[in-house]
């Protein structure tokens, strides 16, 4: 996956304060696959039981190096209780894919939504629509231009 992102942002994130959120949601101490987690900057505020970095860019602290736009979801092991797709989804080529493939995954799922019309993303009420195909949502954080989305798989 090719993202045109350079390391130095993903070391210095400016999405910290949504992980932050993120990390609020959850349980203490269970386990996350954090697909697209890049730099691994969740962890600075969630300490978990197991967890997995898998990312399309190598970089220092991601576990397994995948292209999330092709069929990464049979390289991944199930049985996680989480799963955190933070700030990925803008980047994948096909969103309904993407969240269909994982949906075995996890017991629950946290999906995030960027909305920026000079970038014409879809709207908060198209990427609910997708995800409501294979998953319930069960809270929503706005954060600024954001979603933060709450969800466990149908």
């Amino acid at each position: 996956m090719d993202l045109s992102i350079s390391e130095l942002h993903l070391t210095k994130p400016p999405w910290t304060l949504r992980n932050k959120l993120i990390a609020k949601q959850l349980l203490p101490n269970k386990s996350v696959i954090d697909i697209g987690g890049g730099a691994a900057d969740f962890k600075k505020y969630y300490t978990p039981s197991k967890y997995l970095n898998v990312d399309g860019m190598p970089m220092e602290k991601v576990d397994l190096i995948l292209d999330l736009n092709q069929d990464y979801d049979t390289q991944l092991e199930t049985g996680w209780d989480y799963a955190v797709n933070s700030g990925i989804l803008e980047w994948v080529t096909q969103v309904d894919e993407f969240l269909y493939k994982q949906r075995n995954l996890a017991n629950q799922y946290i999906f995030t939504w960027h909305i920026e019309p000079m970038w014409g993303r879809m709207s908060f009420e198209r990427i609910e629509s997708i995800i409501k195909d294979n998953y319930t949502i069960i809270d929503t954080v706005p954060w600024g231009s954001q979603n933060i989305y709450r969800c466990q798989p149908l």
